[in-house]
């Protein structure tokens, strides 16, 4: 898994991915789902009166629909999920981001 956190390195890695995956993962669904539930129902018709297909209903209707639903589950996904990477790491880590800022202080 390519995370984000890729530049923090020892015994505090699983849980900086751990954090980082469920939290964009949890954001981009709830936005998804909520997303594909107010698609127009208009432009559902449109599809069927051009007598689209399901892929290409969701090719050609649902997706770019749903584009900007989805980019904005991905800008608040990751910016929670870099804060509980954070907080995960304060918590939990012995080397990482979080622990150098706590021992910053």
């Amino acid at each position: 898994m390519g995370s984000a956190v890729s530049f923090v390195v020892g015994d505090s890695g699983n849980i900086e991915n751990c954090a980082h995956f469920t939290w964009r993962v949890f954001f981009v669904y709830l936005n998804l789902s909520v997303a594909m539930r107010h698609v127009d129902p208009k432009l559902l018709e449109v599809g069927r009166l051009y007598r689209l297909n399901s892929y290409q209903m969701v090719r050609r209707l649902i997706l770019p629909a749903v584009l900007p639903e989805y980019i904005v589950g991905l800008r608040s996904g990751l910016g929670l999920a870099w804060m509980f990477v954070v907080a995960a790491e304060l918590l939990g880590a012995s080397s990482g981001l979080g622990i150098s800022w706590s021992m910053a202080r």
